[in-house]
């Protein structure tokens, strides 16, 4: 498997960049559906208020023809409340009315004026002197007041409780059956109290009138002399100003209006207007359930319902459509506008094209301008620290960054400068005490040397003369002289191996030999060879243990020193009894370090003497029941090993056996060699 290996400065660029891009799709997604939302809100929102002004439009058309209504009833009151009809004008009443089957009607040839308001009185009420008074007292100035009106309105009317009719529309009170009843008629009955509760205004259905051609409705007014209910004033409306509109006018292009009321009756629609004259003319409504409009009904149906104020959104023949509403309360109408999903979005994909260019512009200024502002602030600061950190390994404790800046990477550039400083000064201190110390063991060591050389002359002309006087005196020496004389000779051999010690341990510090690969598993078969009949004669069993590789290179006598000094001390140390081990062994604990191990089960060490072992002379007292040394090996064994760069340490407790652990460089030899 291949590795890759990047630098600190190219994953960071390299992170801002991904970063960068991810937010930039990112970016790209949420701004398209924020940009459609975006679209949508304010599309509908001008749908709302465009529909609403439609709405508004409506309710004060109706409105204004209310407030005619109203006026014509207070007209009507007043003609009514004169009350000047005098008898003589009774008597009149039969040259200008006809009662024609029965049913009285105006005699519209008594009338100079042609353009006059028409009276009809069903044969069902008997002809008395107030019908004839309200009849009179109406004549006149009820036609100059219709026609006033008719530029809002197309026709006025005034309906009795007594079944009497004034018109404006004079061939509809010509023509009216002589039986007709009132009572029977909508723009009566609705105005009836027993019908209008709340004595207001009442419109009834838009309808469709063939003759003329065109779609009408009327307001139908109560009126009340009193508080006695009298009848109603009617005002037939035109709607073409309103249909025209509705039909006519376009909304983002493809949509369109409607008008729909509480029932799901459809008043008009630009799509439906031969159906909607059909049933008009049959006088009967169109009702959204008899059309193939699913998703529209739905959406209506939802309107009506629940009182959406909001748009609603629906599906037809396979496209998404919003219905935007508003309700004229008092005609419990709807005015509807459908418009296209489309339509609302058409303009999206330009907009998208311009927000991408954006986006790229701005994804590509950041791409630039943030890897190199994260270069110049932290990057580069640490990239200096970093240089410095690296000098500071090879040694130059000289090296200062020198970069100064007010944030944290100038406190950490002024940190380590200052720390570099630190390191140099105390880096000065320890050359000067490790000056001191190589000059004092120097010293020590040539001291040592010379103090052992100087004393084996002595030694040996000592044992020289002891020799010559036993030889000359042998046969004559008593047994207790004897016993002095060899006494005498043991010691000079102890001090002579002192010496000999002594001799060795100057030398590891000055004289090194060359360094060789060596492997732990030959080196440990050569010891056990060598050391076969000892092991035979004294009844040990060694074995040896190695797991790795085994092999390090170091000075293979100075190897050879340190296990001579560590086996011979676990033979001194073993004890007596059966079952008598020592183990040899070698383990790499990582990539650069071997360690190695001898463990005998002899009588131990007590853990005070841990540190003191390896001091010089000093030699474990007999109260442990061990045999008494120089105390030059394990002094020499942790010198040999310390110069190797490693380290050496025991385990080991009374009774319980001894274990020495060696921890060294593979590269040991380089140490060695270069001490």
């Amino acid at each position: 498997m291949v590795k890759i290996h990047l630098s600190l400065t190219r994953k960071i660029i390299g992170t801002l960049l991904l970063v960068l891009i991810t937010a930039f799709y990112l970016s790209y997604y949420a701004g398209r559906n924020v940009i459609r939302q975006f679209f949508v809100e304010n599309a509908l929102d001008n749908a709302i208020s465009a529909t609403k002004l439609e709405g508004q439009w409506i309710e004060r058309f109706f409105k204004e023809r209310e407030r005619v209504g109203l006026r014509s009833v207070r007209f009507v009151k007043n003609l009514l409340s004169e009350d000047k009809i005098s008898r003589q004008g009774l008597d009149g009443f039969d040259s200008r009315y006809r009662v024609i089957d029965g049913a009285v009607r105006t005699d519209l040839g008594a009338f100079p004026d042609k353009d006059v308001s028409a009276v009809f009185l069903s044969n069902l009420v008997p002809l008395d002197d107030e019908i004839k008074k309200i009849i009179l007292l109406t004549e006149n100035g009820f036609d100059d007041y219709a026609k006033g009106v008719m530029g809002t309105v197309y026709n006025m009317y005034l309906i009795t409780w007594h079944q009497l009719l004034r018109t404006y529309e004079k061939d509809w009170a010509v023509e009216i059956e002589a039986s007709h009843d009132f009572n029977s008629d909508f723009s009566f009955y609705s105005g009836d109290p027993r019908h209008d509760r709340a004595k207001k205004p009442v419109w009834t259905p838009a309808y469709y009138n063939s003759i003329w051609g065109h779609w009408m409705t009327s307001v139908i007014v109560p009126m009340y002399m009193g508080t006695k209910f009298f009848g109603v004033v009617g005002h037939d409306v035109i709607l073409d100003d309103i249909y025209n509109r509705v039909l006519n006018k376009r909304y983002f292009r493809t949509g369109y209006g409607f008008i729909f009321d509480s029932d799901e009756n459809i008043i008009v629609h630009p799509g439906y207007l031969e159906k909607l004259v059909q049933k008009a003319d049959m006088g009967e409504y169109l009702n959204f359930k008899e059309l193939k409009e699913k998703g529209l009904k739905e959406a209506i149906t939802a309107v009506i319902k629940d009182r959406y104020s909001k748009p609603v959104l629906f599906s037809r023949n396979g496209g998404n459509y919003y219905l935007i509403t508003y309700q004229i309360n008092f005609l419990n109408w709807y005015f509807g506008m459908v418009i296209p999903e489309m339509e609302i979005l058409k303009f999206m994909p330009e907009m998208m094209r311009t927000f991408l260019l954006l986006a790229v512009f701005i994804a590509g200024f950041l791409m630039i301008a943030l890897p190199l502002i994260v270069w110049l602030l932290v990057l580069r600061p640490l990239k200096i620290v970093i240089s410095g950190i690296k000098e500071l390994g090879r040694g130059n404790l000289g090296y200062r960054t020198g970069y100064r800046s007010g944030d944290e990477m100038g406190t950490l550039s002024d940190s380590f400068d200052r720390m570099a400083a630190s390191l140099k000064q105390e880096s000065d201190k320890r050359m000067k005490m490790e000056k001191e110390i190589i000059d004092k063991n120097l010293e020590m060591e040539s001291f040592l040397y010379t103090v052992s050389h100087d004393l084996k002359s002595p030694l040996f002309a000592i044992q020289g003369f002891i020799n010559l006087v036993l030889e000359e005196l042998k046969g004559t020496l008593s047994e207790k002289s004897t016993h002095y004389f060899e006494r005498m000779r043991s010691n000079i051999r102890k001090m002579n191996k002192l010496i000999n010690d002594l001799l060795e341990l100057s030398r590891i510090g000055r004289i090194t030999g060359e360094a060789a690969d060596i492997d732990m598993r030959s080196f440990f078969g050569d010891i056990k060879e060598a050391l076969k009949e000892i092991m035979k004669a004294k009844n040990i069993d060694l074995t040896v243990k190695v797991s790795g590789k085994g092999v390090f290179r170091a000075d293979p006598n100075r190897v050879k020193q340190i296990f001579d000094n560590l086996i011979g001390n676990a033979i001194k140390y073993i004890g007596p009894g059966k079952n008598k081990r020592i183990e040899l062994s070698s383990d790499d604990v990582g990539p650069d370090v071997i360690r190695f191990g001898v463990k005998d089960n002899g009588i131990g060490i007590d853990p005070k003497f841990h540190e003191k072992i390896f001091e010089v002379f000093f030699r474990v007292g007999k109260e442990s029941g061990a045999e008494e040394g120089t105390g030059v090996g394990l002094t020499s064994v942790k010198k040999i090993v310390e110069n190797m760069g490693g380290r050496i340490w025991l385990k080991s407790a009374l009774g319980e056996g001894s274990e020495f652990f060696i921890e060294v460089p593979l590269g040991a030899g380089q140490k060695a060699v270069s001490s």
